[in-house]
């Protein structure tokens, strides 16, 4: 017989072979997963010392992001494993904050093989197996490859699923670790960029108060555009962002022309553009915008929502009333609708049933006292109670746009430039209408609102505009 240096140890009650990647026992072999043997390699080359966790990461799982939980469950298998056979010994242990270790002794082997039949080639007998460890080493890569693509494909899919089912459900910072989560897995998925910079919004990691206003969803909205610029999604995401947090409207209108353009039939990005048309004077242009989304999606109660405003942008109020009407009866909240409702009502001279929809709304709780009020003292009475109850610190700040314009309409010009100045310092959202809102038409000569709207990178409106037709 000849020895052959094959790299064969005794651990415990088995052999195994980690050249040829087998193990037995009792002479008949045993079955191990990739990963389990893998883990098994680790803890014989260490010879009895511990395996940093960190290490069973990297040689596993190639370097990706997996949680700690995966490498607990293979050492358990791998435990399960080996005592199914042998459940005298404790094959592996546990080194706390460190890692495993073989709890067994280790010997190394020898494997013999006969002696080639005389007159039989030598050579060609090695190189046949030379040829059958090359086939069987090139088929245990390609299949650990697969494995590793199949398992990081299913990680990547579970993260995004539950990243949009938080997010439908309203948790946006639930949402976004999840999509960071399917990031670092897949780290050049722009989509999902796209997808994250929505669920930073909705969270609180979203900030619109800092000074450059590269906010955490303009950063990952553009992370997306820069991996694929041809994503009318990512594109649109952008655009929005762009204008929602930054102001940036000639960039943002680019992004969301381009979108449009990519994709014609991205139904979803024609309101983020018409809000940005309504904001910067063209009511005409945004009423086309928002009809063409709800030709396709007539029942997005809050797309409704915003053709009233843009109707009551182009001074069409009776138009912008019964849309209103639409989107509030089509949705569950009363949600922005009744603000344009409002503000339509007052420019028709309807004022105390404008004052009253002011309660139908976020005001609820003042429905009493306000009505109260407006028997008392008329509408005017009306809109005074709102501003007392509403005139605490963090009521002037949350309600800064809606209280100027009731100010505005009981006169007081200096009042509603003060909250029109502390709208822009917070970026409260709908302050981005301040220049075509026909209800502050009064103040546009003020040289206090013509800095504002310049602050804002707004055009100017000289005057009344010519109503929409």
């Amino acid at each position: 017989m000849q020895s052959n240096g094959h790299r064969s140890y005794q651990v415990g009650k088995y052999i195994v072979d980690l050249e040829h990647r087998s193990i037995s026992f009792d002479g008949r072999r045993v079955n191990f997963g990739w990963r389990q043997f893998e883990a098994l390699r680790l803890l014989i080359e260490a010879s009895g010392s511990p395996v940093e966790k960190e290490q069973f990461l990297r040689t596993l799982w190639g370097g990706e992001f997996v949680d700690e939980s995966n490498l607990t469950k293979c050492i358990a298998s791998l435990r399960k494993g080996l005592n199914q056979k042998d459940s005298d010994h404790d094959y592996v242990e546990t080194v706390p904050r460190i890692g495993y270790r073989l709890a067994v002794d280790v010997q190394p082997v020898t494997v013999t093989v006969a002696e080639p039949v005389r007159g039989l080639n030598r050579n060609r007998l090695w190189m046949g197996v030379a040829a059958a460890v090359a086939l069987l080493a090139i088929s245990s890569f390609f299949l650990s490859q697969w494995w590793q693509a199949r398992d990081r494909e299913q990680r990547f899919a579970a993260a995004v699923e539950r990243g949009r089912n938080l997010y439908r459900e309203g948790n946006g910072a639930a949402a976004a670790r999840e999509f960071e989560l399917a990031l670092r897995i897949k780290p050049k998925s722009a989509l999902i960029y796209s997808e994250l910079a929505h669920a930073l919004h909705k969270s609180a990691r979203a900030p619109v108060e800092r000074a450059d206003y590269r906010t955490p969803s303009v950063e990952a909205a553009e992370r997306g555009v820069s991996l694929d610029p041809k994503c009318a999604t990512c594109q649109g995401t952008l655009g929005y962002f762009l204008f929602y947090h930054g102001w940036r409207w000639k960039e943002a209108e680019q992004h969301l022309l381009e979108s449009i353009r990519l994709d014609p039939e991205a139904w979803s990005v024609r309101p983020a553009y018409a809000l940005l048309l309504a904001a910067t004077g063209r009511s005409r242009e945004a009423l086309e915008q928002i009809d063409a989304a709800l030709k396709h999606r007539p029942f997005y109660a809050s797309w409704h929502g915003m053709r009233a405003a843009i109707l009551y942008m182009g001074e069409r109020y009776s138009d912008a009333i019964a849309a209103a009407d639409k989107a509030i009866l089509m949705q569950e909240g009363p949600g922005e609708a009744l603000e344009w409702r409002s503000r339509a009502l007052f420019q028709v001279g309807r004022q105390e049933e404008a004052v009253r929809a002011q309660t139908q709304g976020v005001f609820t709780a003042f429905a009493g006292p306000v009505d109260l009020a407006i028997g008392q003292a008329g509408w005017q009475g009306g809109l005074r109670k709102l501003l007392e109850l509403t005139g605490d610190w963090q009521s002037r700040r949350n309600w800064s746009w809606r209280r100027a314009s009731w100010h505005l309409l009981l006169g007081d010009s200096t009042r509603a430039l003060e909250s029109l100045e502390l709208a822009r310092q917070l970026r409260t959202f709908p302050v981005i209408y301040i220049a075509a809102d026909p209800g502050l038409a009064p103040l546009r000569n003020e040289p206090r609102f013509r800095q504002i709207v310049e602050a804002m990178g707004l055009p100017l409106v000289h005057g009344r505009r010519t109503k929409m037709e």
